[in-house]
């Protein structure tokens, strides 16, 4: 059967190369670019699907009238972790650092600066040493490859020391000791980690959990996983609730909500986002492009074969004999 139907494609591509190739280049480029374009939708839709539990992973969003931004104030979070102790909730926060190692020095920003919980709740795989064990002591960080290589070249970063100014906005350094190296980052991340320093470190050196005690300042991010059978609504509502308890008159009005870690890239345009995100209109968009394409293809081998079939056909008799004498 096979072999009939290359025969027969065979002896058309002979007797009609025009219109074979026409028909064959033109279905090979519309499928083409639709695979090409599917292989672009499926990166956009697979952001922070590498996480383990990723469906329950959620970051806590503050709501401020018009303006919304996925961070929140030091003593709100606080306030939810120490009455919500059972939760894994992993806050952390950006800042920067003059991180210099013998004659290497670079402006790094950001540095973050996270709890054990970071590792727990992101799924965030160490190549060398450990990470969520040595974070729970202080003057310690850990690295990816590319910050591993930019300041140790070949040699094993776990168990070098990396020095730190700016940390906490001054001019004080801070010795801190390799305690790990990521495993490379996946690309379809809505965030890059580049260099983790441990919480325990601020605190050491600058008392750090204590003096932001009762700040106003909103750039700590929150992140944890929804127990099983919990609706992010309802936990919302009632960190809501919490924190307004806590805070007292210096409640601002603001109302936290959950956002899904798996919606961020594609969903999610708010102030201070770590990293800029995608956009879902556009993979729609794509997605449009594609169907239009391969539509495009496919009525342009209709409309040949349509041309081809009732267009001026050849004789297969021969000549036509005239009409018969009669005698």
């Amino acid at each position: 059967m096979l072999r009939n139907d290359l025969t027969t494609a065979l002896r058309a591509l002979r007797r009609h190369p025009s219109y074979s190739v026409i028909n064959v280049v033109g279905l090979a480029v519309g499928i083409a670019a639709c695979l090409l374009i599917s292989l672009f939708v499926r990166h956009e839709l697979s952001y922070d699907t590498f996480h383990e539990d990723a469906d329950r992973i959620h970051r806590l969003v503050s709501d401020w009238g018009d303006t919304a931004m996925p961070a929140s104030t030091w003593p709100t979070i606080n306030a939810i972790q120490e009455q919500n102790p059972s939760l894994e909730l992993a806050p952390f926060f950006e800042t920067r650092a003059v991180v210099h190692r013998n004659t290497k020095q670079f402006n790094e920003d950001p540095v973050f600066v996270a709890r054990p919980s970071f590792f727990e709740a992101f799924t965030f795989p160490t190549r060398r040493g450990s990470a969520r064990e040595a974070f729970s002591r202080p003057y310690t960080a850990v690295l990816t490859p590319a910050m591993a290589d930019k300041y140790f070249g070949d040699a094993h970063a776990v168990g070098k020391t990396l020095q730190m100014t700016g940390l906490n906005g001054g001019d004080r350094t801070v010795e801190v000791t390799v305690a790990g190296v990521l495993a490379p980052l996946p690309e379809a991340s809505h965030f890059y980690p580049q260099i983790v320093v441990s919480w325990a470190t601020m605190d050491a050196a600058f008392n750090f959990t204590e003096a932001q005690r009762e700040s106003s300042g909103g750039g700590f991010r929150a992140y944890l996983k929804v127990p099983d059978g919990t609706a992010p609504d309802s936990l919302a509502a009632t960190f809501t609730e919490q924190a307004k308890a806590r805070r007292g008159d210096d409640w601002r009005g603001a109302t936290l909500r959950l956002q899904p870690l798996t919606d961020i890239h594609l969903y999610s345009d708010l102030s201070l986002e770590i990293e800029p995100n995608g956009s879902a209109a556009y993979v729609a968009l794509f997605v449009a492009i594609a169907l239009f394409i391969l539509l495009l293809a496919g009525m342009n081998v209709v409309n040949l074969s349509t041309a081809r079939s009732t267009g001026p056909k050849r004789l297969a008799c021969g000549r036509r004999s005239g009409p018969t004498d009669r005698n």
